[in-house]
C-alpha cells in the first residue's frame, strides 16, 4: 500500500531495458551543454532520455540511482553556473512533457515501452534535486513523490487539488492517484522544519487528511489513516481514527469483497492508532542537541518526530532519497542507526 503509485506506474511498465541508454553516455565524450538541452527538448523520448544521460554526465559523476542522481544535478548546477537556469528549466520542461505523455497514455489505455520506467525515474531524481516551487505540476503528474514534499509549503495546494481530482486508470485499472497525493501530504507533515515555518500549511494538511478519512475511495482512507499515525495523540485526530477503527461506513463494494475492504480499512485505522513495535519506528532529533535517535513507535515521543512510523525498509528508502546540498538542513536525519543506512 505504501508504493501505490509507484505501483501503478512500475507495475505497468517494464523498467530494465532501458538502463543501457541512460548510462551509454557516461563513457563518451562530454558534448556541450547546448547540444544536450537540445535533445532534452527533442519530441522523441528516447532522444529526451540519452540528452538527460549526457547531461547528468557533464557533473563528473557516475550513473547511479536515487541520491547519486542528485548529487550529480547539484554538482552540474555548481560546474555551469551560467547555464544553471537553462539547466532547471530544461530538466522541469522534459518532466512535464513525460507527464502528459504517461497520462495521455494511460487514458488511451496504451502500453507505454521498455524505456519510460527508467527514464521516468532518472528524470524525477533529476528535478526533485533542484528543490524547484516551478517542477510542483511535473513531479505530480509522474509520481516524484520525495521532491513534491521537499517543496511542501509551496506545493500544498496542488497536492490538495489533486487528491480531488478524477481519478486516473490503465486498462480498466486505478493508478490511485489520488491516494498517491494524500500520502504526499504525510510526508510533507514528515518535514518538521518547513512545518514550523508554516504552521498555517500544517494545519490545512490536517484538515485535508482527516477529511479524507470520510473519502468512498477505500485506499484514500487507508492512506489517510496511515499517514495520520504520527498525529494520533491529537484528540481530533485520535477520536476519529478510533471511529473508523470501530465502524467504517463507507461500502464501495459488495459480498466478499466488501468485507475484505472493510476489515483493511478498520485494521489500517486500529494499527496508526497504536503502531506495532516490531514493524515501526520512528527517526527523531531532540530539540536542545538535535542529535539524532531511532525510537520504536509504543513509546511515548521524547523528541520531534521525522519520519514514522514506518517499516525499516521504506524508512531507508525514504531517509536515503532526501538529499540536503548545504548539510545543514536541520530536519535532515538519514545518517542515524541503523549504522550505514544508506549502503547499498
Amino acid at each position: 500500500m505504501k508504493d501505490i503509485w509507484l505501483k501503478g506506474i512500475q507495475g505497468a511498465l517494464a523498467a530494465a531495458a532501458a538502463m543501457c541508454i541512460l548510462t551509454t553516455a557516461y563513457a563518451q565524450p562530454a558534448p556541450p551543454i547546448d547540444v544536450v538541452l537540445q535533445d532534452l527538448a527533442s519530441p522523441d523520448r528516447l532522444t529526451r532520455a540519452q540528452g538527460l544521460s549526457a547531461l547528468l554526465a557533464q557533473s563528473g559523476g557516475e550513473a547511479g540511482g536515487g541520491n547519486a542522481r542528485r548529487v550529480s544535478v547539484i554538482q552540474l548546477l555548481h560546474a555551469h553556473p551560467e547555464q544553471a537556469e537553462r539547466i532547471k528549466t530544461a530538466l522541469i520542461t522534459a518532466l512535464e512533457k513525460l507527464g502528459e505523455e504517461y497520462e495521455a497514455a494511460m487514458r488511451a489505455n496504451q502500453q507505454l515501452d521498455e524505456s519510460f520506467g527508467e527514464y521516468s525515474m532518472a528524470l524525477t531524481d533529476a528535478v526533485a534535486a533542484l528543490q524547484d516551487p516551478r517542477a510542483v505540476k511535473g513531479l505530480l503528474s509522474i509520481g516524484g513523490i520525495e521532491g513534491v514534499a521537499d517543496i511542501c509549503p509551496v506545493a500544498v495546494d496542488a497536492i490538495i487539488e489533486r487528491s480531488h481530482a478524477p481519478e486516473l486508470f490503465w486498462q480498466g485499472v486505478s493508478l490511485h492517484t489520488n491516494a498517491f497525493a494524500v500520502r504526499t501530504l504525510g510526508l510533507c507533515l514528515q518535514r518538521p522544519a518547513m512545518m514550523r515555518a508554516k504552521p498555517e500549511v500544517a494545519s490545512k494538511i490536517r484538515r485535508e487528511l482527516l477529511a479524507h478519512l470520510d473519502s468512498p475511495d477505500s485506499t484514500v482512507r487507508i492512506v489517510a489513516a496511515e499517514v495520520l499515525s504520527p498525529l494520533r495523540a491529537d484528540p481530533e485526530v485520535q477520536a476519529k481514527l478510533q471511529a473508523v477503527a470501530t465502524a467504517d461506513p463507507h461500502f464501495g463494494l459488495d459480498g466478499a469483497t466488501k468485507d475484505r475492504v472493510t476489515f483493511r480499512v478498520r485494521e489500517t485505522a486500529a494499527a496508526a492508532l497504536s503502531p506495532s513495535d516490531a514493524l515501526s519506528f520512528y527517526v527523531t532529533r531532540t530539540l536542545d542537541t538535535r542529535a539524532c535517535r531511532v525510537q520504536h513507535a509504543s513509546e511515548t515521543l521524547v523528541a520531534e518526530p521525522f519520519i514514522g512510523p514506518e517499516t525499516r525498509d521504506m524508512m531507508k528508502r525514504t531517509m536515503c532519497s532526501h538529499y540536503d546540498p548545504t548539510g545543514q538542513d536541520p530536519s535532515l536525519c538519514w545518517i542515524v542507526e541503523p549504522a550505514n543506512a544508506c549502503a547499498p
